[in-house]
């Protein structure tokens, strides 16, 4: 089932989108199943064995459908101008970060993820941490992040030498010596 990110502004362009996929429910599943196993057996245990075996299962149960619930929406979308994300089923949490706000992007990955291409996804900005987890090709997702992060603040400095500039000329200040007052010529 394919998102569409709907909330593009005027001339604004969606460059990559990221979602964690079923890939991502292979462990919860299997640790499902080995719950309801356990439990099967607990059925068959007596007295203070059983409610010790309950007491465990009913906890990896809490953990499995933790771990279904934070993973089930993790969407995460790069444009031109900002960052978009959320996280999350019962409770969501979600970003949204202009690119030049972005501080960094750092990524996990375990030895399965590296092999599949998956990881969690960290994106320092204004302040907040904002974690990924599961994304599939975490390392293009981080590179392509971090492109358009530099990007953006190479336009910011573009523009500001431009101002200042524009703001030199425009009060005739240009280089002058220190001492003499004489303006300098520009070499080339």
């Amino acid at each position: 089932m394919a998102k569409q990110f709907d909330r593009l502004t005027e001339g604004e362009s969606v460059i990559l989108t990221a979602r964690s996929g079923w890939r991502s429910y292979i462990q919860p599943a299997v640790v499902t199943l080995i719950l309801a196993a356990l439990y099967y057996a607990a059925l068959h245990l007596e007295g203070i064995l059983r409610l010790l075996q309950l007491a465990i299962d009913l906890a990896l149960t809490g953990w499995a459908v933790r771990f279904y619930a934070l993973r089930l929406r993790a969407y995460l979308v790069l444009t031109d101008r900002r960052v978009y994300g959320e996280m999350g089923f019962f409770v969501t949490r979600t970003m949204e970060v202009p690119l030049s706000q972005v501080g960094g992007v750092y990524i996990e990955q375990n030895p399965i993820g590296r092999v599949t291409g998956r990881g969690t996804v960290a994106i320092s900005a204004a302040g907040s941490l904002f974690v990924f987890a599961h994304i599939p090709a975490c390392v293009k997702v981080r590179d392509e992040l971090m492109r358009q992060v530099e990007r953006v603040q190479n336009e910011d400095d573009r523009r500001r030498s431009e101002a200042l500039a524009k703001a030199m000329a425009r009060t005739g200040q240009g280089r002058r010596h220190r001492h003499s007052g004489r303006r300098l010529k520009r070499g080339k």
